[in-house]
């Protein structure tokens, strides 16, 4: 059966036949749909293989699924990058794997992103109309960073651009232009074979970026190494451009913290030289890995100088987002004690969500029951272990000095104090200073008011669980005198309480909370502190004397003061 005969038989246009056939839409309607399963006379499991095949965009349909299609609707043979004019194309391109990185297809749904997403497809509707584009989505990592950009690919490809991605791996970064290499090749295996025939007499210097293409000895020019990589710059420069003109052209690169320095001079060359062009240039990068001195940090700063880059922060979920995540996930709504408690070990952070989850299911406290997700009651969660390994392979980066204060500083619960600290490590102002700052600058602590935050639970745990039973003991019995022997510098009896707000004596190692009875201190909140100097008067949490309430006030958490 032709096009035009399913069309006629469906009441459809043979361009809504072709559309769909080749993935042009990327969710179809459910009655569009419908009508051709009727007219196709389908049923049983043809029927749901026909449905689940149509439905699935043209980036992601397995070769199975596709198959189906064209069994189904026989015409034309399917192109699921239509941009390119058939002839133009070699043979069909296999679909991206499944994966978590960039280039693959996702696995599962984007979830709570939306803002984030309409900046970008915002971005792409720009590059459409001629108007090239350069976009930073940037985060900690696990954040959803990869993600957001997978879902920027698959955006992509249903409109139409050639799409090419390159990733910067640590190990790599002293390799010149490692990203572009993956992303080049990409590029000129889908490029139109008229332009692709132009590379070796029009760009030259292309061919040096093109590992799977024989590249020949350029003649010798006399020219500078300088002049030279301007040469080579303004070669991928006019590719892209040539391409743009048959489609829009997209180049993701991923990691860009740990490109070397001449693909972020390239990628500078490119933002500054596509503007007028159909070209998306899309890059991620871990935001406590960039300070001021960071390669990335400069080259960003010039570029937003020239309002030349766009960055798009990527956040933790929030609690609503938390949910909807778990519920995805799993395939159904769970409690909302279960998702509370979740969300308040994870603080929303989309990776450690993930990965509690599946340790749960592997330790058989969340499991199946005729179909359905149930959990037991949970008592503790515990850090996953490929999240220990995250949490300790970005503390490794530190000194040694500096994550021995981490780990001693875990003793002291998610927030804590410079001389608390300092009491039990035995490091002089300076040494822990610098220590500190070091942490900072890792993006592992932060600074609230005149105290320090771990930037999560987990991190805070992770580091304590690294401790041997010794040390915690010698640690905890520190942290216990240190609590006991306080006085005020005016001689008073300025013994404290953990929450700070009342003169009571505490019991010993009351104040420095272990992981299995945690003290919560809230993100970007300052937990109450009893002024110096002071004897047995009550103080509220912003350090003004009170009367009746304060004993209400001290018994209160940190988390129930700051709202």
């Amino acid at each position: 059966m032709s096009q035009e005969e399913l069309a006629e038989r469906a009441s459809l246009s043979a361009r809504a036949i072709s559309d769909l056939e080749r993935g042009v839409k990327r969710t179809p309607r459910r009655d569009t749909v419908q009508l051709l399963v009727e007219a196709l006379e389908l049923s049983g499991d043809a029927r749901t293989a026909f449905v689940t095949a149509a439905r699935e965009p043209a980036a992601r349909r397995t070769p199975k699924q596709a198959g189906r299609l064209q069994v189904a609707v026989e015409g034309a043979p399917m192109h699921p990058h239509s941009s390119i004019p058939p002839a133009a194309i070699q043979t069909t391109p296999a679909p991206p794997p499944a994966g978590g990185f960039l280039g693959a297809v996702p696995e599962g749904s984007l979830i709570g992103r939306e803002a984030e997403f309409s900046a970008i497809l915002a971005g792409i509707e720009a590059v459409i109309q001629g108007s090239g584009q350069l976009l930073v989505v940037v985060g900690e990592p696990g954040v959803g960073k990869t993600r957001i950009s997978q879902e920027a690919t698959l955006a992509c490809r249903d409109r139409g651009f050639v799409v090419a991605t390159g990733r910067c791996y640590e190990p790599h970064q002293s390799v010149p232009y490692y990203p572009f290499l993956e992303a080049l090749s990409s590029l000129y295996g889908a490029a139109p074979d008229p332009v692709r025939a132009q590379v070796p007499t029009r760009w030259p210097h292309l061919m040096r970026l093109l590992p799977d293409q024989p590249s020949g000895a350029l003649p010798a020019t006399g020219a500078s190494p300088q002049e030279e990589q301007q040469r080579l710059f303004w070669a991928v420069t006019g590719f892209l451009q040539a391409i743009s003109e048959t489609a829009p052209v997209a180049l993701l690169l991923d990691d860009l913290h740990w490109a070397d320095d001449a693909s972020l001079e390239l990628l500078q060359h490119l933002a500054r030289h596509t503007r007028a062009h159909r070209v998306l240039l899309l890059g991620t990068y871990r935001d406590v890995e960039v300070g001021r001195q960071h390669r990335l940090g400069s080259a960003l700063r010039d570029l937003e100088r020239e309002r030349l880059v766009e960055r798009i922060p990527v956040r933790r979920l929030g609690h609503e987002g938390t949910v909807r995540l778990i519920a995805d996930r799993m395939g159904q709504d769970l409690s909302d004690e279960f998702t509370e408690l979740v969300y308040r070990h994870t603080d929303g952070h989309p990776l450690f969500v993930q990965e509690v989850l599946r340790t749960l299911i592997e330790r058989g406290d969340v499991y199946r029951r005729d179909g359905h997700w149930e959990s037991r009651e949970i008592a503790d969660i515990g850090v996953p272990e490929s999240v220990r390994a995250t949490i300790a392979d970005r503390a490794s980066r530190l000194s040694e000095r500096a994550q021995g204060a981490l780990r001693e500083a875990s003793v002291l619960g998610q927030a804590f104090d410079f001389e608390d600290l300092q009491a039990i490590a035995g490091l002089s102002e300076d040494e822990l200073e610098a220590a500190l700052e070091e942490a900072l600058a890792a993006g592992l602590v932060y600074e609230s008011g005149d105290r320090y935050v771990f930037n999560h639970a987990l991190t805070q745990q992770a580091l304590y669980a690294e401790l041997s039973k010794r040390r915690r003991s010698r640690l905890h019995l520190a942290a216990g005198k240190r609590l006991n022997g306080w006085r005020s510098p005016s001689g008073g009896d300025g013994r404290r309480s953990w929450r700070g707000t009342s003169g009571r004596e505490a019991p010993p190692g009351g104040r420095f909370a272990t992981p299995s009875s945690p003290v919560t201190t809230p993100r970007r909140c300052t937990p109450p502190r009893m002024p110096r100097g002071t004897t047995g008067r009550r103080w509220n949490w912003r350090g003004r004397s009170t009367t009746g309430t304060a004993r209400r006030a001290s018994s209160r958490s940190s988390a129930g003061l700051c709202g």
